[in-house]
C-alpha cells in the first residue's frame, strides 16, 4: 500500500479506519505492506492521526514482522524466488527526522543487494512543490534519492532498479529519471474530487495489479476501477 489509508480525523479515528481497510485487505492479499503518506500523518489539517512510532508500530504488526527496518518508517523485503528486493522508504521528513540517516541506509541496502537480483522502490511522493519549508525538505531529500539511485544503475556489477512507483499527485502519470529508471504514479484510490456519480460504482476505486517482465523489460499495470490499463516499456 503506497500511503493515505487514511483521511486524516484523530488519532482514535485513524485507528478505526485503518484497522477496517486491513481487515478487507486481509480478505484477498496474503501480504500487506504500507508506507507512510501526508494523510496518514494527517498534516494537511494540524490533526492528530498516527505519529511515527505509532505508525511504525502499526506497519511491523500488519505485515506480521517480515520486512527489515531502517531507523524509522522505512523498509524493505525480499522475495528470493523472483530475486527482487522491494525498498519503501518514506518521503516526509519532517518533524524532525533525520534525512541522512534514510540516504544511509538506502545506499547500505542498494550495495547489500545481489548483483543478479532486481530492485523495485515505493515511496509516497516522488515530486512535490518545494514553496514551503515542510515541501523544501522532502524536495531535497527525494532530488538526493533520484541521484543515489541513478548512479547505483549506471553500475553495470550492480543488481538493476527496474522501476518507483509513487502515489499523492492523485492522478496516472509514467515518466522516468534522467538515467532511465522508469517512474509510474498510480492515481488515488477514492472517489473524493471525483463526479459524484462514481460513489458506490466500481469508479470510485483505482487501483494497478503490477507485474514486471525482466527480460522484455515491460511493466504490466492493469487497472482496478476508474482509469485505463498500462504498458510501460523501458
Amino acid at each position: 500500500c503506497g500511503g493515505d489509508l487514511i483521511n486524516g480525523g484523530t488519532t482514535e479515528e485513524a485507528i478505526s479506519d485503518i484497522n477496517e481497510f486491513i481487515s478487507q485487505m486481509k480478505k484477498s492479499a496474503k501480504n500487506i505492506y504500507t508506507i507512510l503518506g501526508n494523510h496518514d500523518l494527517n498534516t494537511l489539517d494540524g490533526g492528530t492521526s498516527f505519529i511515527n512510532n505509532e505508525f511504525y508500530t502499526f506497519a511491523q504488526k500488519i505485515s506480521e514482522n517480515k520486512f527489515v527496518y531502517g531507523d524509522d518508517n522505512y523498509f524493505y523485503f525480499d522475495n528470493a524466488m523472483a530475486k527482487t528486493r522491494y525498498i519503501c522508504l518514506d518521503s516526509y521528513l519532517g518533524n524532525g527526522r533525520n534525512s541522512e540517516v534514510q540516504i544511509n541506509w538506502l545506499n547500505d541496502v542498494l550495495t547489500s543487494t545481489n548483483s543478479d537480483w532486481h530492485i523495485i522502490i515505493f515511496v509516497h511522493t516522488i515530486y512535490i512543490s518545494s514553496s514551503d519549508y515542510t515541501n523544501k525538505i522532502i524536495s531535497s531529500f527525494m532530488t538526493s534519492v533520484i541521484a543515489i539511485l541513478d548512479e547505483y544503475n549506471s553500475v553495470s556489477e550492480n543488481a538493476k532498479i527496474e522501476a518507483i512507483f509513487a502515489g499523492h499527485s492523485h492522478q496516472d502519470y509514467n515518466t522516468s529519471t534522467s538515467a532511465g529508471i522508469p517512474i509510474i504514479l498510480i492515481d488515488c484510490d477514492t472517489w473524493q474530487g471525483k463526479p459524484l456519480s462514481y460513489k458506490g460504482t466500481y469508479q470510485e476505486q483505482a487501483f494497478d495489479i503490477v507485474t514486471l517482465n525482466y527480460i522484455e523489460k515491460k511493466i504490466y499495470c492493469v487497472r482496478v476501477g476508474r482509469g485505463n490499463n498500462r504498458i510501460i516499456s523501458y
